[in-house]
């Protein structure tokens, strides 16, 4: 039976005991998607708000982008372009827990000061140490996920063995490594230095991740690996989006990162209705 699990942070805590919606504010130039679309404060603020009104859970905002081959951005750069909007939603006592998509501790600290933000989203996995002892003493959820390498050289240089026991390997011995046990969420990273047919494969094969005992969350919206299947520009791959989007939930993925909240909440309800409807048994 799927373990259910509790996120507990400062002030709140948000249960997985249904597939949860994480919608994606990206606040960059150059992100794959909606690059340069929410740099402005008011249209940032804006989009958070109106995911709030189409079903978000969570908030996931970002200054960086991760795109294959993108650049690092400093950390005083990643601050200057967070700061307003993560006022501005403070100030308007925005409802959903906020979660920071950095790898960066001196940025996560920063905002930890002001208690603006609830959640960590680590693309690197937690590699630096200091990112868990900032999370530690401020006792927030965060999401550990799979990179190979780097953004700038993951999709050019990768090698599994194979990729769903390998990533089953790497997050027990980070599990192990750094003691972590409670509000840990473990990503596959899909996308992040593998190819289609591993992405593929680790989306088909979710649930064998329910053996480490930790919540799962997949962030596989209009990326790469589905317009190389279907020949799909990144704005016209909605419709596969939420296909992967109602596999997960079937799976029991407990959290999706998505841009299409609306669309994606439609589909988690669709699916939970039918797991919870007795299907199979006579009335």
């Amino acid at each position: 039976m799927k373990k259910e699990f509790v996120l507990t942070y400062p002030g709140g805590e948000l249960s997985l005991h249904r597939c949860r919606i994480m919608g994606i504010l990206n606040v960059t130039p150059d992100s794959f998607s909606d690059g340069g679309a929410f740099e402005d404060v008011d249209a940032a603020v804006t989009r958070a708000w109106e995911m709030v009104d189409q079903g978000a859970d969570i908030l996931d905002i970002g200054a960086e982008s991760s795109r294959p081959g993108a650049e690092p951005v400093p950390a005083d750069e990643e601050i200057k372009r967070l700061e307003p909007i993560i006022k501005q939603l403070q100030e308007d006592q925005f409802p959903l827990p906020i979660s920071l998509d950095t790898y960066k501790p001196e940025v996560l600290a920063h905002f930890l000061e002001t208690q603006s933000i609830q959640m960590a989203n680590d693309i690197t996995g937690l590699r630096n140490l200091q990112m868990i002892e900032v999370i530690r003493g401020a006792r927030i959820p965060v999401v550990v996920m799979h990179m190979f390498g780097n953004p700038q050289k993951m999709q050019e240089d990768y090698a599994y063995d194979d990729v769903v026991s390998d990533l089953l390997t790497y997050f027990q011995e980070r599990i192990d490594q750094y003691g972590l046990e409670d509000n840990v969420i473990l990503d596959p990273g899909i996308g992040f230095g593998k190819s289609v047919a591993h992405n593929l494969r680790l989306i088909d094969e979710l649930d064998q991740f329910h053996q480490l005992q930790m919540p799962l969350l997949l962030g596989a919206s209009r990326k790469s690996f589905i317009g190389k299947c279907l020949d799909l520009d990144v704005h016209e791959r909605l419709i596969p989006s939420l296909a992967v989007a109602a596999l997960a939930a079937d799976k029991g993925c407990q959290i999706l990162r998505v841009h299409d909240v609306l669309e994606t909440r439609q589909v988690v309800n669709m699916v939970g209705s039918i797991q919870s409807s007795g299907m199979g048994q006579n009335e």
